[in-house]
C-alpha cells in the first residue's frame, strides 16, 4: 500500500510543474484581453475621429462649390448687361454715324419767306412743311433728354414734338427717336412697333433708312438672326448708296 502511495505520489509530483504551468497560462489570459479591448476601443477612436474629419472636409469642397457656383451665375449676369449695354453704345454710334452723312447729303433749308409772302408759298405744317416752334423746342429737350440717358423722358418729349405738328418734317424724326428711346430701355418689342411705324406712317420721311437698319439691329439684340438678315438685306435693296446700306451690309457678312 505504501509502495503505491509513494509511486502515486511520485507520479503527482513529476505532474505538478505542468499542471501549475496550464495554471499560470489560464491566470495570465485576462490580461491579453483587456489589452486587445483596449487596442479595438483605440482603433475605433482613430476611426471615428478620421470619419469626422472626412465630413469636415466633404462640407468645406460643398461650401466652396456654391460659392463658386455663386460667383459663376453673378459673373454671367454682369457679362450679359455689360453687353446688353455695348450694343446699345454700338448702335448709337452707328446711328450718330448715319445720321452725320444724311445731314451732309441734305440740301440747305430754303431762305424764310419775307413778309406778306406766305400765301405765295404756301405755308403751314403740311407733309413736309416747316416746323413749328413749339414742336422743335419740345423735340431738341427730347433729344437732350436721350442724349442723357432720360429714355422715358424723351419718349414723351418726342410724343409732345408730333403732337406739336404731326405733319411736319420733324415727325419722322420724332418716330425713329421713340423707337431708339424705347431700344436703349430694353423695351426691345416696343421699339420695333415704333420703328415700323417709321415705315407705315412716313414712307416717304428721311428717317425710313436709318428705321429700316435698326429694325435689323433689334432682331439681332432678340437673336433672331433670320429676321435681322432680311431687314438689313431690305436696307442694302431699298435704299443703295447710303451709309445705311453700307452698314447693313458690314451685318450681312458678320452673320454668314
Amino acid at each position: 500500500m505504501m509502495v503505491w502511495s509513494k509511486g502515486l505520489g511520485a507520479a503527482v509530483l513529476a505532474a505538478a510543474p505542468v499542471f501549475f504551468l496550464g495554471c499560470g497560462s489560464v491566470l495570465r489570459q485576462p490580461a491579453n484581453v483587456e489589452a486587445t479591448r483596449e487596442d479595438v476601443v483605440a482603433i475605433r477612436r482613430e476611426q471615428t475621429e478620421l470619419m469626422a474629419l472626412v465630413l469636415e472636409l466633404r462640407t468645406r469642397l460643398e461650401s466652396q462649390s456654391e460659392i463658386v457656383s455663386a460667383l459663376r451665375a453673378d459673373s454671367n449676369l454682369e457679362l450679359r448687361q455689360l453687353t446688353g449695354r455695348l450694343d446699345v453704345l454700338v448702335a448709337r454710334i452707328e446711328d450718330l454715324g448715319a445720321r452725320s452723312d444724311r445731314t451732309r447729303r441734305e440740301p440747305p433749308a430754303a431762305p424764310a419767306p419775307a413778309p406778306g409772302d406766305t400765301a405765295r408759298s404756301g405755308g403751314g405744317a403740311g407733309p413736309g412743311g416747316s416746323v413749328g416752334k413749339d414742336a422743335q423746342a419740345s423735340f431738341d429737350a427730347a433729344k437732350r433728354d436721350f442724349s442723357r440717358g432720360n429714355y422715358q423722358l424723351a419718349v414723351a418729349g418726342f410724343d409732345e414734338a408730333q403732337a406739336a405738328d404731326s405733319g411736319s418734317d420733324l415727325a419722322d424724326d420724332a418716330q425713329y427717336w421713340k423707337g431708339e428711346a424705347y431700344y436703349s430701355l430694353g423695351q426691345v418689342d416696343r421699339a420695333i412697333q415704333e420703328l415700323l411705324r417709321v415705315r407705315d406712317v412716313y414712307p416717304d420721311g428721311n428717317m425710313v433708312a436709318a428705321a429700316t437698319f435698326k429694325l435689323g439691329i433689334a432682331f439681332l439684340r432678340k437673336e433672331d438672326s433670320a429676321t435681322a438678315r432680311r431687314w438689313f438685306e431690305t436696307v442694302v435693296r431699298e435704299y443703295p448708296g447710303t451709309s445705311e446700306a453700307s452698314l447693313a451690309q458690314d451685318k450681312l457678312k458678320s452673320l454668314h
